[in-house]
C-alpha cells in the first residue's frame, strides 16, 4: 500500500511499502514453518536431542521434548538440575561416562543404563559432538540419544543361548571321551587277547573258527563305536588334518589284501589298478585316506552280488614338490536311483539299497565325505539301477625329498621274538585294569622283553626309581595318581637316564593327544592297539629289531555264502517272515528254533543258517530273505 509522510522541506511524500510488508510475512511464515518441523522432529523422533556445555558442568542446556516418552521425566528437570543427569545413571556405568566426557575431542560414542522413572534401567546408546568456535575453542556439546535395550536384551539371550549350547557342547565331549574311555578299554582287552590266543598251536579248528568269531564281531562294533565319535568330532569341529609321509604303494598293497578275503567270501573279483607314475612315498594324511578308502570298499562289496570291484589309482603330471592323485572305487553292484544321490552324504541316510540290506548306521558315507573335504577333495558319485556305482575323488599331495620311509610293520608276518645280540630290555606296564594290564605283558614277555607290572601312578614311581625301565608304557586314568602326574614327577626327577614314556589312552579327541605330548610323553598309542602297534613304538624309540614269521592268510569259508535265494524260496512265506524278524532283532533263540522247521532233507540250509547264527551275520540272512518277503 502506498502511506503519506510529511516532509520538513518536501512536504507530502508518499512511500510504497507494500512489497517490503509482505516479503516479511513471508520470511515469518516459512520460519515458523521451519520451526514447527524441528519441532515435531525433536519431539517425535525416536532420538533424544540435548545440548550441554563443554566446562565440565553436566548439566544440559538444551532437551527434546520427547525425553519423557524415553526416560519418564519432563525436559526440563534435566535443564534445571545439573545433578540430575548423572545421578540417574547405573552405578556400574558412571566412571565409563564421566572418563568419555572428560576426554571428549571430537565425538564420542558409548552405551550405557539410565534409570527410567519407572523404577527400571533403560539401556542408552549416546553419540556426543564437540563443537568448538572459529578460533578452535570448544563452546557446545551437542549429543542424541537412543533406547536400545530391545537390542541389548536380544544380545542378551544370544549371549545366554551361546553360553548354554557351549555348555553342551562341553558336556558332550566329556561324555563322548567317558564312553570311548568305558567302550574302548574292555575292547582293547578282547581283541587282544584273542588274537594271542589264535597264535596257540594246540588250537583246534573249531576253537580258532570260534576265535576269530569273537574278534571279528569285537573288530565290528569298533568300527561302529568309530564312526559315532568320528561323527561328533567333525559336528565339534575338532577333527584335524594330521599329515605325514608314508609309502602310498605299501598302504595299497595293504589294503587290497585285507579285502581280497571278504571279495572272495562272496565269489567276486577285486582289481586294483595302478597308475606306473604313482609316487610311492606321499604327504598328507594317510589315516583319513586309509578310512575312506576302506569304507568305500566295503560298500561297494556289501551291495555288489556278482561281478567285479575295481579300485582305481591315477597320478596327474607332478608339479614341483606336489601332485594330484584320484582315487575310483567301481562295482557292478545294485547300483542307486538318480533320485537318492543327493541325500547319499546325508547323516543317519541310506539309500533304498542299504535299506534293503537293513545293514549300516548310515554314517559311512557321510564321515568319508567330511573326510575327504578335510584333507582338499570332494566325493563324487556315478550310478544306475542294477548296474553299479563309481564312487571317486581327487586330492593333492606333497612330495617329500627323501628316496626311503621306514615301513610300518611288515604286511602278513609277526614278530615271534628278539633278535640276537640285542640288549636286556626293561619294560614297565602302568594299568589300573588288570585285564590291560596282563595282555601288555603277556604280548611282551612272549618275545623276550623283561616286563614288570604297575597298577597306578606311586606304584610306577616306585618301580621307576630301582629298576630304572627303558621304556614306560604309561596309562592315563588311574586312580590314586593317574598317568598325568606321574610322568611329570618322572620327568622331574629323572637326573641320568630319562626313560621313554608311551601313553595308553582310550580317547579320540585331538586336543587330548595334544596335552599328552605337553605333559611330557614321547608318543601315545590309542586303545584298542595291535601287538604290531606296541613292536613298533619300541622298535622307534628303543631301536629293538625282530625275528619274523610269515601268516598265511585263510579265507573264511562260511556256509551261509554257499546258499542262495532259490534255497530258501521252499520255506513258507509265514516262516520267512518270522526268520527275518528274529535276525533283525538278533533273536538266536527264535532263529534256532525256526531252523529245527527246515525238512531234513535240506541239511545243507539248516547247517548253513546254523553258521550265520553262531558267526553274528544275520545281516545276510535279512539279504537273502527280503526278495522273497510279501509287498510290505
Amino acid at each position: 500500500h502506498i502511506s503519506r509522510f510529511e516532509h520538513p522541506e518536501h512536504g507530502t511524500v508518499y512511500v510504497a511499502v507494500h512489497e517490503y510488508v509482505t516479503q516479511l510475512k513471508l520470511a515469518e511464515n516459512a520460519l515458523q514453518a521451519t520451526t514447527n518441523r524441528l519441532n515435531f522432529l525433536l519431539n517425535y523422533s525416536p532420538a533424544v536431542i540435548f545440548s550441554s556445555k563443554p566446562n565440565g558442568d553436566y548439566g544440559a542446556t538444551f532437551f527434546s521434548e520427547n525425553v519423557k516418552d524415553l526416560l519418564g521425566y519432563e525436559a526440563k528437570m534435566f535443564v534445571e538440575n545439573s545433578e540430575f543427569w548423572i545421578n540417574h545413571v547405573h552405578p556400574y556405568d558412571v566412571d565409563q561416562l564421566l572418563n568419555g566426557l572428560a576426554t571428549l575431542d571430537s565425538f564420542y560414542l558409548h552405551e550405557f543404563r539410565y534409570l527410567h522413572s519407572d523404577g527400571n534401567y533403560r539401556w542408552l546408546l549416546e553419540q556426543l559432538k564437540l563443537i568448538r568456535d572459529h578460533a578452535g575453542r570448544p563452546v557446545e556439546i551437542l549429543g542424541y540419544l537412543i533406547d536400545i535395550s530391545d537390542r541389548k536384551q536380544s544380545e542378551l539371550e544370544l549371549q545366554q543361548a551361546k553360553e548354554a549350547a557351549e555348555a553342551a557342547n562341553q558336556a558332550k565331549s566329556i561324555f563322548l571321551s567317558n564312553m570311548s574311555h568305558e567302550l574302548r578299554t574292555p575292547l582293547n582287552s578282547i581283541l587282544g587277547f584273542t588274537q594271542l590266543m589264535s597264535y596257540e598251536n594246540n588250537l583246534t579248528a573249531s576253537m580258532q573258527e570260534r576265535l576269530q568269531i569273537v574278534n571279528r564281531s569285537g573288530r565290528h562294533l569298533l568300527d561302529l563305536i568309530n564312526d559315532i565319535l568320528d561323527l561328533s568330532k567333525i559336528e565339534a569341529g575338532q577333527m584335524i588334518i594330521n599329515s605325514s609321509d608314508f609309502d602310498l604303494t605299501s598302504l595299497l598293497t595293504y589294503i587290497e589284501e585285507m579285502f581280497q578275503v571278504k571279495v572272495q567270501s562272496k565269489s567276486l573279483q577285486l582289481i586294483v589298478e595302478r597308475d606306473p607314475n604313482l609316487p610311492q612315498f606321499v604327504h598328507t594324511d594317510d589315516k583319513k585316506l586309509y578310512q575312506v578308502l576302506v569304507n568305500l570298499l566295503d560298500n561297494a562289496i556289501k551291495f555288489t552280488n556278482q561281478g567285479n570291484i575295481t579300485l582305481r589309482i591315477k597320478a596327474k603330471p607332478r608339479e614341483k614338490n606336489s601332485c594330484q592323485i584320484s582315487f575310483e572305487v567301481e562295482d557292478t553292484g545294485v547300483g542307486i536311483a538318480s533320485t537318492e544321490i543327493d541325500s547319499l552324504f546325508k547323516v543317519f541316510v541310506q539309500a533304498q539299497a542299504g535299506n534293503n540290506l537293513s545293514q549300516g548306521t548310515g554314517l559311512g558315507l557321510a564321515i568319508s565325505q567330511k573326510l575327504i573335504q578335510l584333507i582338499g577333495g570332494q566325493i563324487q558319485v556315478q550310478s544306475s539301477l542294477n548296474q553299479g556305482s563309481t564312487f571317486s575323488f581327487e586330492i593333492g599331495v606333497q612330495l617329500p625329498q627323501i628316496n626311503f620311509l621306514p615301513s610300518e610293520s611288515i604286511i602278513n608276518q609277526r614278530v615271534i621274538s628278539l633278535a640276537p645280540n640285542q640288549p636286556t630290555y626293561r619294560i614297565l606296564i602302568v594299568e589300573d585294569i588288570e585285564e590291560n594290564r596282563r595282555l601288555l605283558v603277556e604280548i611282551l614277555t612272549s618275545i623276550g622283553f623283561e616286563v614288570r607290572g604297575a597298577t597306578q601312578g606311586i606304584e610306577a614311581l616306585s618301580l621307576w626309581e630301582n629298576w630304572l625301565p627303558h621304556l614306560i608304557f604309561m596309562d592315563l586314568r588311574m586312580p590314586i595318581m593317574d598317568g598325568y602326574t606321574a610322568t611329570k614327577r618322572i620327568r622331574e626327577n629323572s637326573q641320568n637316564q630319562e626313560p621313554i614314556i608311551i601313553a595308553l589312552t582310550a580317547s579320540v579327541f585331538e586336543q587330548d593327544r595334544e596335552k599328552i605330548i605337553m605333559n611330557g610323553c614321547n608318543d601315545f598309542m590309542s586303545k584298542p592297539f595291535q601287538p604290531r602297534e606296541i613292536f613298533d613304538k619300541l622298535a622307534k624309540y628303543l631301536g629293538v629289531q625282530y625275528i619274523y614269521e610269515t601268516i598265511e592268510p585263510s579265507p573264511e569259508k562260511l556256509l551261509i555264502e554257499t546258499i542262495s535265494v532259490e534255497d530258501l524260496s521252499m520255506m513258507s512265506p509265514q516262516w520267512l517272515e518270522e526268520m527275518y524278524q528274529a535276525a533283525y532283532y538278533l533273536d538266536n533263540e527264535i532263529m534256532n528254533e525256526l531252523i529245527t522247521q527246515i525238512p531234513e532233507s535240506k541239511a545243507s540250509l539248516s547247517k548253513a543258517l546254523t553258521d550265520a547264527i553262531n558267526n553274528f551275520n544275520s545281516d545276510r540272512i535279512m539279504q537273502l530273505i527280503q526278495p522273497l518277503r510279501r509287498n510290505r
